[in-house]
């Protein structure tokens, strides 16, 4: 993107902070080389100045940013390292799993003064004209160019703030754009009618003044849309990964419950007494199973010496505050026993439904 030195024109206002805008300082426009570094860095500004909240910082991955801008992981990565470089913006890489930003102009001012923190003046790109796809006159969808996006984006904040114009010429200036791809996207936003040209725009001279205005009643069709779809989006989930999610329940309440039995055994067996009669158990049972194939006439004195071991055992369990049914499983659904299906007939269990599902 081109980028041109005269000074921008067009009234500056300052921004008011609301959710789904991005704050895009003219001043980012004038020192990125490109439009995304741009973007990049407006979106770290705009999350860590907040008004009243000067210990604020922009938390986000690679991954996060990359959805929330719509751009590739490779254009935000050269873009945060752009900004680093700079030197107006920290990185905190203390959290191993995603980073944290900060504009640190914002960060040098006296955090003592009670003067509400000053911002950068600004207009505003809305989140949703990154994500939607306006259809053109050949009737396919497509995503508004980050050019269009910006265009639209200053022309709507300034029509909010009183009423936009300025010629194509001030509208590259103060973007950083050439002439040339404003005009391009001017014309996409007409055909799409997102904007219009008002007939009465006229200058001293009776000349055609660059007066536009922004199709507010398709954007807010745009946006409701854009929330509608976000919203069931955010609440739908496929077969894959509700199969992954049950699956997941039962098998945690089953290690759950395998531990503790466990833990349960290491604590026994710490006691030498039960540890030997323990023993004993496992191995008359597998004596008395093989009795019962290849020698039933020592089955009866091994059963009798078993039941003797069992009652012993018991005795002992009793003796260190446990008993046999302590190490047994404890099932938080009876009906499957933390199994997903049912005994009784083996269909699914809807305990999940009732009590698993987060």
């Amino acid at each position: 993107m081109a980028m041109l030195k005269a000074q921008p024109n067009i009234p500056q206002v300052n921004v008011p902070d609301e959710d789904g805008y991005l704050r895009v300082p003219y001043e980012f426009c004038k020192s990125a080389k490109r439009f995304s570094d741009c973007l990049v860095r407006s979106l770290i500004y705009s999350f860590s100045c907040v008004k009243g909240k000067p210990e604020a910082r922009c938390a986000m991955s690679f991954s996060e940013m990359q959805t929330k801008l719509h751009y590739s992981r490779s254009t935000v990565n050269a873009a945060i390292r752009a900004a680093t470089k700079s030197g107006a913006f920290s990185q905190d890489k203390s959290n191993r799993f995603r980073a944290s930003y900060k504009y640190l102009p914002a960060e040098e001012e006296d955090e003592t003064s009670e003067a509400p923190r000053q911002t950068l003046p600004s207009f505003t790109v809305e989140f949703y004209l990154l994500h939607t796809q306006f259809i053109g006159k050949d009737g396919v969808p497509a995503y508004l160019p980050k050019s269009a996006v910006a265009v639209l984006g200053l022309i709507k904040t300034h029509h909010e703030n009183g009423g936009f114009k300025g010629s194509d010429r001030k509208i590259a200036r103060t973007l950083g754009y050439t002439s040339k791809t404003v005009r391009k996207a001017i014309k996409l936003l007409l055909g799409l009618q997102l904007i219009f040209r008002p007939k009465e725009a006229r200058g001293i001279n009776g000349a055609k003044l660059s007066s536009y205005i922004p199709n507010e009643r398709a954007l807010r069709k745009a946006k409701r849309a854009f929330e509608r779809d976000a919203g069931n989006s955010s609440r739908r989930k496929t077969a894959e990964e509700m199969r992954i999610e049950r699956e997941g329940y039962y098998s945690r309440l089953q290690t759950a419950e395998r531990d503790r039995v466990e833990k349960l055994e290491n604590e026994l067996k710490a006691d030498s007494r039960y540890f030997e009669l323990d023993r004993r158990r496992k191995q008359l049972e597998i004596e008395t199973a093989k009795a019962e194939v290849f020698a039933p006439l020592r089955l009866p004195g091994l059963q009798r010496e078993l039941a003797d071991v069992y009652t012993e055992r018991a005795r002992r369990m009793a003796q260190l505050g446990f008993s046999e049914e302590d190490l047994k499983p404890k099932f938080l659904c009876a009906a499957c026993e933390d199994t997903g299906f049912r005994k009784s007939d083996g269909r699914m269990c809807d305990c999940f439904r009732r009590g698993g599902q987060t």
